[in-house]
């Protein structure tokens, strides 16, 4: 077993460079690997879309007018999608901090940030040993701010992931980031609720488990 990574922030590639490096992940996870996909970015809500999509916003992404948005980024049920369809490994999670965490976006202050769809939580239902996990609901903004350097989501996710070596699976790893993330939210007087998918077939994912060999981009 080989455990595979893919982690996106901050100086987000391009819309295209995204799907070179997921495409390489279907090409190299085999059935008994692990997959394990962080996202952290902007979001666009439903209502800047005819079809009511949200997109996953990277460096080249467009935000005004919607032909541009539609053709310059990714669609979050785009991800859900290529791990349904592309992806062979039989355990597969994806992370999602998809609001305020860096990326540089071009009208970037002209979006009201949105985190995944239903649809999008859903597709990842109809797999096997599939699972994610989103910052937020989709009506839901995701937070940053001090105490912490990075978005609530990001900061209580590595505080769950180090915990028990790591041994936690991934329900118990949710259910430590939601009630961490929705506390510090609080703080601040908004609301912020971390959502969980998994897929109805398949064996408990555990993310730290110690694996033969590794891959990584």
């Amino acid at each position: 077993t080989e455990i595979y990574t893919l982690s996106l922030h901050d100086a987000l590639p391009i819309s295209k460079q995204l799907k070179i490096e997921l495409n390489w992940l279907a090409r190299s996870a085999q059935s008994n690997d692990l997959v394990v996909i962080f996202l952290s970015s902007h979001g666009t809500p439903r209502n800047r879309d005819t079809a009511e999509v949200n997109y996953i916003a990277t460096t080249d992404t467009e935000t005004e007018p919607e032909d541009n948005l539609y053709a310059t980024s990714i669609p979050m049920v785009g991800i859900s999608d290529v791990v349904r369809e592309r992806i062979k490994a039989q355990r597969t999670v994806i992370l999602l901090d998809t609001c305020h965490s860096g990326a540089a976006v071009r009208n970037a202050s002209t979006v009201k940030d949105a985190s995944a769809s239903d649809e999008a939580l859903e597709r990842i239902r109809q797999g096997i040993g599939r699972a994610i996990v989103t910052s937020s609901s989709p009506e839901e903004q995701s937070y940053e701010g001090k105490p912490y350097d990075n978005g609530y989501f990001t900061h209580f996710l590595l505080e769950a992931l180090r915990k028990d070596n790591g041994k936690d699976n991934i329900e118990q790893i949710y259910t430590a980031v939601k009630q961490n993330v929705a506390n510090a939210a609080s703080s601040i007087k908004r609301k912020q609720t971390p959502v969980f998918s998994k897929s109805e077939h398949g064996e408990d994912i555990v993310i730290g488990a110690a694996p033969g060999g590794a891959g990584t981009r």
